[in-house]
């Protein structure tokens, strides 16, 4: 096998370890009423890449610890990344997620085809089925927390500080990562453009997606060392943040230039939403008057046409700015894998390499 498939057969096996132990939790019973358990159990069965767990695992075992202890742990950051793209599903107003609907989405039709409600109150059913079933998710997180000194015998110390570290810390700076994103899609575009500089954006990427990368490596080193305080833990936690930072610049490239079938959305639904990524901040720095006047009247309208998208790409493109935020993103990642040569050679610190690698070169 090449370096790829190699990395790929070892984050699924990492993934398939995580999922059967979600799947055979026995708190995933408890999910009522229906229309919840089928919300929780639409995103697991779509499932995701499995990143963050086996960020996890591998840290563990690059610190020598034995990965089998972080399970629990690896299973509770997939379930707390799960609630947040649930959230972020209805405040992005997505139809579809990883190639099916959204949670909100599905409900609303539901309500629509089986209650007939008005479709103001479909709308309101779907979201509020959405924002409980998060809910659900989140509470489910402290619990799979929890096991981590039920199941694993870790001390309950290093238990409790990873769950005050993960609710006082991570879940604030990711709330106010989106809620940053938020405003700076709703500020009028020449205004952002004026306000708002390169390290703004940065730092809100940093808090919405980098912060709970960050959180998986210390999760994982601590677990391993059994100790909340190491020279190895920052180093991961560094390494697994600037590597995010990659990760979100790439999907935002995603956004653009990706295979639809593959990314599993629409492509272009980030200049019909008018996000603030990095590549539109570039490309109206670079900019003539003529596409700058494209940008403006494009970026942010919902009912945006094919050729206009298709412009706008063309203006991402012919500015260099496609270009710019790839090299952006490969910087990030190799100031990541600078930091990780503070550990020992180990097989996991060689498959987190290949991880820091994917999560620049994947095209979904």
């Amino acid at each position: 096998m090449n370096t790829n498939e190699t990395f790929l057969a070892e984050l699924k096996k990492r993934r398939d370890r995580t999922y059967d132990y979600i799947y055979q939790h026995r708190d995933r019973e408890c999910f009522r009423p229906q229309h919840i358990f089928d919300a929780v159990d639409s995103y697991l069965t779509i499932g995701g890449k499995g990143l963050r767990p086996a960020l996890m695992m591998l840290c563990c075992g690059a610190v020598g610890g034995d990965e089998t202890a972080v399970l629990p742990a690896a299973a509770a950051i997939e379930i707390f990344h799960t609630w947040t793209l649930m959230h972020d599903d209805v405040i992005d107003r997505d139809l579809t997620r990883r190639s099916g609907l959204t949670a909100h989405e599905n409900f609303r039709r539901q309500a629509l085809q089986t209650w007939g409600l008005p479709p103001e109150e479909a709308l309101h059913y779907g979201v509020s089925v959405a924002i409980l079933a998060g809910d659900v998710l989140q509470g489910w997180v402290n619990s799979l927390l929890c096991d981590v000194y039920y199941e694993s015998q870790i001390d309950p110390a290093i238990t409790l500080f990873l769950i005050k570290e993960l609710e006082s810390n991570i879940t604030t700076a990711l709330v106010a990562g989106q809620m940053l994103d938020v405003q700076f899609t709703n500020v009028p575009l020449r205004q952002r453009v004026q306000q708002l500089t390169e390290q703004d954006i940065i730092n809100m990427l940093r808090q919405k997606t980098a912060v709970l990368y960050g959180y998986a490596a210390r999760a994982g080193a601590t677990i391993g060392l059994q100790q909340t305080e190491h020279p190895y833990i920052p180093a991961l936690v560094e390494f697994a943040e600037l590597c995010g930072i990659g990760f979100q610049l790439q999907d935002d490239l995603l956004g653009i230039v990706a295979d639809e079938q593959k990314l599993g959305k629409p492509v272009g639904s980030d200049i019909r939403e008018g996000k603030l990524t990095m590549i539109v901040h570039h490309a109206i720095q670079q900019a003539s008057e003529k596409q700058a006047q494209q940008l403006r009247e494009t970026l942010g309208n919902a009912g945006a046409k094919p050729d206009q998208i298709e412009a706008v790409k063309q203006i991402f493109h012919d500015t260099g700015s496609l270009a710019y935020v790839k090299q952006r993103a490969q910087m990030y990642v190799k100031q990541g894998l600078d930091r990780l040569q503070t550990l020992p050679d180990s097989e996991p610190k060689a498959i987190l390499s290949m991880w820091a690698d994917y999560m620049i070169q994947r095209d979904f």
